[in-house]
C-alpha cells in the first residue's frame, strides 16, 4: 500500500492510503522523488475540471524506478527518470505517422490515470526518460514542456494577447557555470 493525495470531487482531495499499482508488461513502477503542481491541476481541484472522481492527479514529476515490467528494454531498477504524462494510442493516422502529441485517442497521467501525488507512479516503459547520473540528487527534471508545444496555441498567435510581468522559463538542464 502507498500515501497518495486522491481526489474525490471538487474542492475534497484527501491524503490517504491507497493500493500501489501492479506492474504488468510494458510498464515501470516509479517512486516519486518530485511533483509539480501544475496550472491545470488548480481547475481540476477547485472547479470540477477532473475526467472522473477519484482520481490521482500529478504529471509533471520525476524518480527512481523501484520495478521494472517485462519488455521495458534499457531500464533498470534504480535508474532515475522523468515522467512523459502523454501516452498516445499509437494506432491511429497521427500516431502511425510519429505525430504522437496529435493523438486523439491519447490517455494521459494524473489526469485519466492515476498520477504522481503519490509515494509511487505506474507508467509505460516508453514514457520514462531516463536522465543521467551527473544530475545532481537535488535537481529534479521535468520533461513534460517537452510535451505540450504541440497541443497549444503559440501565446504569440493569439490576437491582442499581452503578458504584463510574466516570465517563461525553459531549461534543457545543461551545465552552467559560476
Amino acid at each position: 500500500r502507498m500515501k497518495a493525495c486522491v481526489l474525490y470531487a471538487n474542492e475534497d482531495i484527501r491524503y490517504e492510503e491507497v493500493p500501489t499499482p501492479a506492474v504488468r508488461d510494458g510498464y515501470v513502477l516509479v517512486k516519486v522523488k518530485a511533483a509539480g503542481i501544475c496550472g491545470s491541476d488548480i481547475p481540476r481541484v477547485l472547479r470540477g475540471g477532473a475526467h472522473y472522481y477519484p482520481i490521482i492527479l500529478g504529471h509533471e514529476f520525476s524518480g527512481e524506478i523501484v520495478e521494472v515490467g517485462g519488455g521495458a528494454a534499457g531500464l533498470k531498477v534504480g535508474g532515475r527518470v522523468a515522467g512523459a504524462p502523454l501516452i498516445p494510442c499509437k494506432k491511429c493516422p497521427d500516431c502511425a505517422a510519429g505525430n504522437y502529441s496529435l493523438c486523439k485517442n491519447y490517455t494521459f497521467i494524473g489526469s485519466r490515470l492515476p498520477g504522481a501525488f503519490a509515494e509511487y507512479v505506474l507508467m509505460p516503459a516508453g514514457n520514462a526518460v531516463a536522465f543521467s547520473d551527473d544530475v545532481a540528487r537535488g535537481h529534479k527534471p521535468s520533461r513534460f514542456p517537452t510535451t505540450l508545444p504541440t497541443r497549444r496555441r503559440r501565446f504569440s498567435s493569439r490576437p491582442r494577447s499581452r503578458c504584463t510581468g510574466c516570465i517563461a522559463a525553459v531549461s534543457s538542464g545543461g551545465k552552467t557555470s559560476r
